[in-house]
């Protein structure tokens, strides 16, 4: 909600289009929920706010890899078995929204909190439920056009027993809600190696790590001949 509003006073993003959250009046712009997820915001709301800390909304894809690594096998994003107390916000207890970031036993293997429950979260991708068998296998960009934008996550109003890494869902994206909110994202290139010439000395490296996806470009992440990360 801090966040959020920071993009309203800069005139980037509208403001929610309702207030209130489940349970509570007020909810958008009392200090107490300062730090609660923004809700009641339309899929453009979400976009315009990326966009606004130079960010994006996660392709759905992306949206699953972070929650659940690379294991196949994973019911939730930190793995299996019945879901703790410390792990999300689920299945109507407390029956709204909670602070992000305190449900410590449910982070996912990239260390990311919240991707179950609390709230479902707004992709960037179109809406199909049979996208996944029919499309493309190698990181799939969804289809191009559709009625609906992908959900994911699912949040606190969801029962337990429907809850699960790959739960999907669609929405109108001029629509909002109470139960959806957003992360988002931002691209990074993968590390590549180059070769270096070998000008005989002890300390010269064979290959030499770059990496983009901050203000300054590319960057070394081992300097050659140095040693030093």
């Amino acid at each position: 909600n801090e966040d959020y509003a920071v993009c309203v006073a800069a005139g980037k993003c509208s403001e929610p289009q309702n207030t209130d959250s489940k349970t509570r009046t007020d909810y958008y712009s009392s200090p107490t929920f300062s730090k609660f997820p923004v809700l009641n915001v339309t899929w453009q709301d979400a976009v315009d706010y990326c966009e606004f800390v130079e960010k994006r909304l996660p392709a759905e894809a992306e949206w699953e890899r972070a929650a659940r690594g690379i294991s196949g096998d994973r019911r939730y994003p930190w793995g299996n078995g019945t879901p703790k107390m410390d792990q999300m916000n689920i299945s109507l207890v407390p029956g709204d929204t909670e602070m992000v970031n305190i449900y410590t036993g449910g982070y996912s293997p990239y260390g990311i909190a919240d991707m179950m429950g609390n709230v479902a979260e707004w992709t960037a991708d179109w809406y199909d439920a049979a996208w996944y068998a029919a499309g493309e296998q190698d990181n799939p960009q969804g289809p191009i056009s559709g009625t609906e934008k992908v959900i994911r996550g699912g949040s606190f109003e969801t029962p337990i027993n429907e809850l699960h890494v790959t739960l999907r869902d669609g929405m109108d994206p001029e629509t909002y809600s109470n139960t959806v909110g957003f992360r988002c994202a931002m691209s990074i290139r993968e590390s590549i190696g180059y070769e270096l010439v070998d000008d005989g000395s002890e300390n010269t490296m064979e290959f030499a790590y770059v990496k983009a996806g901050n203000d300054n470009g590319i960057f070394l992440l081992q300097e050659p001949g140095t040693g030093y990360d």
